[in-house]
């Protein structure tokens, strides 16, 4: 995880949030200082049928939980043996590949990022503990809520003295972090029932992490259990508690929450600009897309359901993959809508992810180069602080764009027209700044 830095002006919030819903302009600039363009500037959010809430009506990000002990998988194989196999199964795990080796780019996009420190290709959730306590990007510096969605041992400890244990460093608690992701990360400890409500999608209707459940409580169970961690996130500077944006998932939103914040990742020390470091949103990627219009969960595309239960409904298979793996996913979610035959649908797959993953790759090899040039005028002395300074915003919110899309794990398959839509923001943005920086 990465940390994320708040400043709150509490005295003068009204104003900041008044960011949100206008059209910034940099007021006073002399005549070699331009103004900021309108389409690089935020819309007002009231303009697509969506606003943030007021100060006022923000819950407090903690959700009061009873806490359980950690039952492992083999405590089910009597009663659940189907879906016990499946989850303890063997399975093939492509080797990591080092992302700041892979995409060179990178290392010039994240630079004062801890990313540059260490970026690597998702592993499965066996490996989540032993990945984050891994990592490099970790120091004792960041905060025992960096393991809020690798272990429920975290979860457990949380629910027992939230405070307490959000205050605590990563390093601290490390010792105690043992159990991978296993079956009371989705079901606690009610497999088959669900949890605060009737289970019927096979996942629980009310998330165990708090602060999924805070916004987004009505999201199927068979969504949730994926979304409460696949999900864009920072940290609250006063507590170190995991927050969420506030209700939105549209990326514009969201961009505008954390600047009027006065949300910083990290300096990037070549540019001098005020960074945000994107996650991994699945499920704001999911959420509004044509499969979820359809009415699909994530289960629904990840785990087999076609193995009879003897009572007219299916078993689901715990040995989570996707679509392109797996052949009975394929006839299962995805044959109904596409049909065409399995090698149509395959072929729809892999054009999907190219068309999504070579457009992100030319956008951050052009982003780089941008950025380049960029501290390179700024060395010379070419710039104006007014330039510098609308510069400074474009380059914010390309990276941001970029990484909305580059840092989500499925290609432009969860939501194709999204994905090209915000690169197409991304491309508009970076447009205007090249010929900014160029004039």
């Amino acid at each position: 995880m990465q940390q994320r830095v708040i400043v709150i002006l509490l005295g003068a919030i009204g104003a900041i949030l008044a960011l949100v819903v206008g059209v910034i302009a940099f007021v006073g600039l002399s005549a070699d200082q331009p103004a900021q363009t309108a389409s690089s500037a935020m819309p007002p959010p009231e303009e697509d049928g969506m606003s943030l809430p007021s100060p006022s009506a923000l819950p407090e990000q903690v959700r009061s939980i009873d806490y359980d002990p950690i039952l492992d998988a083999n405590y089910w194989m009597a009663e659940f043996p189907y879906q016990t196999e499946s989850f303890l199964a063997d399975r093939s795990v492509e080797p990591k590949k080092d992302y700041l080796e892979f995409y060179p780019f990178l290392n010039t996009i994240f630079a004062g990022s801890r990313f540059a420190e260490g970026y690597y290709s998702p592993m499965p959730h066996d490996y989540a503990v032993h990945n984050v306590k891994s990592t490099p990007r970790l120091t004792d510096e960041h905060p025992a809520a960096c393991f809020a969605c690798k272990t429920p041992d975290y979860v457990v400890m949380e629910a027992q003295d939230p405070a307490g244990t959000w205050s605590r460093g990563f390093h601290e608690v490390s010792d105690q972090m043992t159990n991978a992701i296993t079956c009371y990360d989705c079901h606690r400890n009610e497999p088959g029932r669900g949890l605060g409500g009737d289970g019927i999608d096979g996942g629980f209707t009310g998330s165990i992490r708090s602060h999924f459940s805070i916004w987004y409580e009505e999201t199927r169970g068979a969504t949730a259990s994926c979304a409460q961690c696949h999900v864009e996130y920072y940290f609250n500077e006063q507590t170190w508690q995991v927050a969420l944006p506030p209700g939105p998932t549209d990326p514009e939103i969201i961009l505008g929450y954390y600047n009027a914040l006065g949300l910083v990742d990290h300096v990037n020390p070549n540019t001098g600009t005020e960074q945000l470091k994107v996650q991994h949103p699945e499920y704001q990627h999911f959420a509004g897309s044509v499969h979820q219009r359809e009415g699909m969960t994530c289960v629904d595309c990840h785990m087999v359901r076609s193995t009879p239960d003897g009572e007219g409904g299916f078993l689901t298979d715990h040995t989570i993959t996707s679509p392109s793996q797996s052949r009975e996913i394929r006839d299962t979610a995805c044959a109904p809508c596409h049909g065409g035959g399995d090698e149509a649908i395959l072929q729809l797959i892999r054009d999907t992810q190219e068309s999504s993953r070579s457009r992100t790759l030319a956008l951050g090899e052009r982003l780089a180069d941008f950025q380049i040039a960029f501290a390179a005028a700024q060395d010379a002395g070419q710039l104006s602080e007014g330039h510098i300074e609308v510069l400074r915003g474009m380059e914010r919110e390309v990276v941001w764009y970029f990484d909305w899309v580059f840092s989500e794990n499925g290609n432009g398959v969860h939501n194709y027209e999204g994905n090209h839509r915000w690169m197409q923001r991304a491309e508009e943005v970076l447009n205007q700044a090249e010929s900014l920086l160029n004039e």
